[in-house]
């Protein structure tokens, strides 16, 4: 029996060595200080044969003893062929990564802090990735769960420090998460193995923020200007209803820990009575945070609770000549909607409810006139002017806002569209387009009394004969009346009986072979 490596310690490396190649080999391993006839710790089940001019990794990793320790996964070697020493480009170390912690989930690692960039996905305990490229610098590597949505820990990574450009190197992770439940073992770390034999840990770095724009879109009044509190410390003072903030730093939390936002009334001198807190998990990206919902226990309907809605992946710039939009509907009472261009069948959003996030999409920076429809594709809810060409390689956040039946809800703040960008500040109002009209043929639509109760009228003008429909819908798109009035021209007047319906807000359209105009109806 040959000896390869004497007395090896823990968290060492030997470097390269040579060992023959095309035979069975059956490789041991024993106790320090042993002799030929010494029982081994451990030894191939079965013998193993190495390729001739090959490089292999070789990791032993595991757990000896019978108890003392969570999860205690079995000692073995862990074996990676196509190893690498080099490169033959220097401006690039190419790393092979290892999870040896037996007590760790799942992980993933990403280079921080923007943009960032996995370097492991889903690397599960005794698995090598392989060896992939990253530049020689000096970064961040954050370890988060497998699930990508948990911090675990973050590490510094000299590589240009280390003038570590054209090496393979392996970095392995080792020790216990819990050391207390693994007999007080050796705690969590990341160490890099050179192609020398020399081992570097990587240092503990404190976690990279994250960025976060909050923006307050809670129509209800009792939350109409908010402060905004992080980990019971002021954050934000007097934030309006249709406010957003820039991109601001956040804490990331690590592994089993949380941080906590708190919205209180304007001017509290704590945390300690809020109208609404969450406890969150961020790691370290780009989050879009909107405040929306209701807080009120009665005057609103409906009444969902105040919540805080989160877009991962935020962006901050978008190409010069386009402008990146993110969509969310942020309307209590409107039910799930479509958002498409004017006078055309591009839909820029499909079905999208309350709550929601749609996005990222990306436009020429171009004015243009979009449609709010109801799911179905019809009827135009509202249409507004987006005049993109003032934001070119801007990114914004639209969002809808307020109520659709402002009379049901405390008269609070009416539908509308409105834009974010990243620098915070009040939205900015799409500009409402009244008098659009996909007939043509249609002149004058009016709809009164508006709001009504037990009946309506509906006039208008017909420019040509046209066999014509005035129909009634809920905001559903659920066909309540329908009145055929065959080939009609000039000033018609039309009764509803609306009597039967609930309060609410409804829809009128009058349709002809020409197309249909619409006017909102609210019924009290």
């Amino acid at each position: 029996m040959l000896l390869l490596i004497d007395n090896f310690q823990f968290r060492a490396a030997a470097g390269f060595i040579d060992v023959a190649a095309g035979v069975p080999l059956t490789l041991q391993v024993k106790g320090p200080n042993s002799v030929a006839g010494d029982a081994p710790i451990w030894e191939t089940p079965s013998p193993i044969t190495l390729t001739a001019n090959e490089k292999y990794v070789v990791i032993a990793n595991g757990i000896v003893s019978a108890t003392g320790y969570s999860n205690p996964q079995p000692f073995g070697l862990n074996i990676f062929a196509l190893g690498e020493e080099s490169t033959a480009n220097t401006s690039e170390v190419r790393v092979n990564v290892f999870h040896g912690v037996t007590d760790a989930p799942t992980v993933d690692v990403e280079k921080v802090p923007f943009p960032t960039a996995q370097v492991v996905n889903d690397l599960s305990y005794g698995n090598f990735t392989g060896y992939v490229s990253v530049p020689e610098a000096d970064l961040n590597l954050q370890v988060r769960t497998g699930d990508n949505n948990t911090a675990v820990a973050e590490y510094s990574a000299p590589l240009a420090t280390l003038n570590a450009g054209g090496f393979g190197i392996v970095v392995f992770a080792s020790g216990f998460l819990n050391p207390a439940a693994n007999s007080d073992g050796a705690a969590f770390g990341l160490f890099a193995a050179l192609p020398t034999g020399t081992v570097l840990p990587l240092p503990s770095a404190a976690f990279t923020p994250a960025k976060v724009q909050i923006i307050h879109n809670s129509a209800d009044a009792a939350a109409a200007v908010v402060d905004i509190y992080l980990n019971d410390e002021i954050a934000f003072n007097n934030v309006a209803f249709r406010t957003a903030t820039g991109f601001v730093d956040f804490p990331v939390a690590g592994l089993g820990q949380t941080s906590k936002i708190s919205i209180t009334g304007p001017d509290a001198p704590n945390s300690s009575n809020p109208v609404a807190e969450f406890e969150v998990n961020l790691v370290t990206d780009r989050y879009v945070v909107i405040a929306n919902g209701i807080a009120s226990p009665t005057g609103y309907s409906p009444n969902p609770p105040i919540a805080l809605h989160v877009q991962r992946g935020a962006l901050e710039s978008a190409a010069s000549n386009q402008t990146s939009i993110l969509v969310y509907h942020g309307c209590t009472d409107a039910p799930e909607v479509d958002v498409k261009v004017n006078g055309t069948t591009t839909t820029l959003v499909d079905n999208i409810a309350y709550g929601q996030f749609q996005g990222y999409v990306s436009v020429p920076s171009a004015d243009v006139n979009i449609d709010v429809t109801l799911a179905a594709g019809s009827p135009i809810v509202e249409t507004y002017t987006a005049p993109l060409s003032a934001f070119p390689g801007a990114v914004l956040t639209v969002l809808a806002s307020g109520f659709l039946n402002p009379s049901a809800n405390s008269n609070g703040a009416g539908f509308g569209l409105w834009a974010a960008g990243p620098a915070g500040g009040a939205l900015i109002p799409l500009p409402k387009i009244t008098g659009i009209e996909e007939n043509t043929s249609v002149e004058g639509l009016n709809v009164y009394p508006n709001p009504a109760s037990s009946e309506v009228f509906v006039e208008f003008n017909l420019a040509k004969n046209e066999k014509t429909t005035i129909r009634l819908s809920d905001l559903s798109g659920k066909v309540l009346s329908k009145s055929e009035l065959g080939g009609v021209v000039g000033n018609q007047r039309i009764a509803l009986n609306t009597s039967d319906l609930s309060a609410g807000l409804y829809l009128v359209e009058v349709i002809t072979n020409n197309g249909r105009t619409t006017k909102k109806l609210s019924i009290q």
